[in-house]
């Protein structure tokens, strides 16, 4: 009975989960039909000797402003497209970043209204969990939270919505060769 492995075990259960709670992004498409950027860089205040463990993301979304509807319109669709990165310099998610820690896209599309004004309720999500079954290790000193809000075929005027982290991470300390891996395990021109 011994040699059977346990289903859904943790190799980490005996760490300590740590929270951080990153800032705030907002994206304002309020004033039209183009996409709207937007990012902010913070620190993670991870000691020198130690490494994280990215395990879990959640994010919080508040969204301040919806696109005015009248009877008889079409407002379109957006995109909200947010990435967590190691690349201090991206000010645009991409889909090839090699440094991303997590990437989402949500599909936002009110319901347009009948000329009789009747519409069904959307109901937009307050909140993404993102379990990272693919854990992230860094050491970065600080990460990079970049949203993007993307329209599709919209009208003259779009959300505004702001995306924060929180990430959950354990600690775990550098050897020479986790060192040496984090430094060097992207090698790609114009990730930073």
């Amino acid at each position: 009975m011994s040699n059977i492995p346990l289903i859904g075990s943790n190799i980490y259960q005996s760490q300590n989960a740590f929270r951080l709670v990153g800032p705030a992004v907002t994206v304002d498409a309020s004033g039209g039909a183009v996409q709207v950027n937007a990012n902010t860089k913070f620190n993670t205040n991870l000691p020198l000797t130690q490494y994280m463990l990215i395990t879990k993301i959640v994010y919080f979304l508040t969204w301040t402003k919806l696109p005015a509807v009248t009877a008889g319109s079409n407002i379109g669709s957006w995109n909200v497209y947010a990435q967590l990165t190691e690349a201090l310099a991206r000010t645009i998610p991409t889909a090839l970043d090699g440094l991303f820690v997590d990437q989402w896209t949500l599909f936002v599309k009110e319901e347009a209204f009948l000329t009789s004004g009747i519409s069904l309720p959307i109901f937009f999500p307050g909140t993404i969990d993102r379990p990272l079954y693919n854990p992230w290790a860094t050491a970065a000193l600080q990460l990079n939270m970049v949203v993007a809000l993307q329209p599709n075929n919209a009208g003259g005027n779009g959300p505004n919505v702001s995306v924060a982290p929180v990430i959950e991470y354990q600690l775990f300390s550098q050897t020479e060769a986790i060192r040496s891996y984090l430094a060097t395990r992207i090698q790609i021109a114009g990730q930073a």
